[in-house]
């Protein structure tokens, strides 16, 4: 990684109150798990490790925006069925292109 994608991960993770690994994990799980939806190779290997696919892969705002979304647990653990909703104390952060 470059030192500019290093800074940029650092302040990322502080902006949101994270660990570094926690910005990289969640990255990372959403790409692996998205990818299983289309590829046999990717789902074999989520299978191998007895790692189920996430909750909310098949929903169209499962990604970056859950870490400000308002029903962020419930998805998670697949009791909300609805789509991204935006905490009240993340509003303030919006640039006005709302669409995780």
């Amino acid at each position: 990684m470059s030192d500019e994608c290093a800074a940029v991960l650092k302040q990322y993770a502080a902006a949101w109150g994270i660990t570094q690994s926690e910005a990289l994990y969640e990255s990372m799980r959403h790409h692996i798990h998205c990818h299983a939806k289309c590829c046999k190779s990717t789902k074999q290997i989520l299978e191998n490790q007895l790692i189920a696919l996430d909750k909310r892969v098949d929903k169209p705002c499962y990604g970056f925006g859950c870490r400000a979304c308002v029903h962020q647990t419930a998805c998670r653990i697949g009791l909300y069925d609805g789509t991204w909703e935006m905490a009240e104390r993340y509003k303030h952060l919006l640039t006005g292109d709302v669409h995780p």
